[in-house]
């Protein structure tokens, strides 16, 4: 396929998303699961403009569409690598192009851009042993009233169900490097905190968790009043 014939279809359709209702329903009928997005990997697949144009709003019955949803999950996760590592590759690009273009026309020296790298190091290497640290809590009587069926229902197995939980949707959702720093549950109540590197912080703006709440969000030093000694 030619660059200029491709596009991007979606399996499901992405008209879908203003007939909520209708959407819901078929999610629930094709068992794709809550976490089910339209505007995902999952759901996008390559298409000539033409075939596209073909296809247009159809929705697909419940087995051609698990067939061709079920190609494109195969796919998905090599994918969305290709995609990051492309999309980190064009932010380094657009800071390093205008500076080898100051470099090219002598607006600054080699020598003054390694002493600027120099220093972008040694505050990199205090930001690794300065991570932020981010306290969650919940309170175990909301968890109790909307707890899954597949759910452990008793003390210590559903505290350790509910921080498991919890690991997955930060590696998910905000996906960082992070290490559980403190866990505290007296009966009522859980907290944690956890110790977060290479945190893009726009990420927490759109950070969805069930049950938990950010309680507090500090630097390690302003915590504990002093550095990690030794890189976790």
């Amino acid at each position: 396929m030619e660059w200029r014939d491709f596009e991007v279809d979606h399996i499901i359709n992405e008209s879908l998303l203003q007939e909520s209702a209708k959407l819901n329903v078929l999610i629930k009928d094709y068992g794709l699961g809550d976490n089910f997005s339209v505007n995902s990997f999952q759901n996008w697949s390559c298409s000539h403009h033409r075939c596209n144009r073909v296809k247009a709003d159809t929705t697909f019955d419940k087995s051609r569409a698990l067939h061709y949803l079920l190609i494109a999950e195969k796919k998905a996760k090599h994918v969305q690598r290709i995609y990051n590592a492309t999309e980190k590759a064009n932010r380094v690009n657009k800071v390093l192009a205008p500076l080898r273009a100051l470099i090219e026309n002598g607006t600054i020296s080699r020598q003054e851009l390694v002493d600027f790298a120099n220093t972008i190091v040694r505050n990199a290497e205090v930001g690794l042993n300065n991570p932020l640290v981010i306290c969650f809590g919940l309170r175990m009587e909301d968890v109790y009233k909307n707890l899954p069926k597949d759910a452990p229902d008793s003390p210590p197995y559903i505290y350790d169900w509910l921080e498991s939980e919890l690991a997955k949707e930060l590696q998910k959702q905000l996906e960082c490097r992070l290490t559980l720093w403190e866990s505290d549950r007296n009966g009522e109540t859980i907290s944690v905190r956890y110790a977060l590197w290479d945190l893009e912080y726009d990420k927490l703006n759109t950070l969805r968790l069930r049950w938990w709440e950010i309680l507090e969000l500090s630097l390690h030093t302003e915590i504990y009043g002093e550095f990690i000694q030794n890189d976790v």
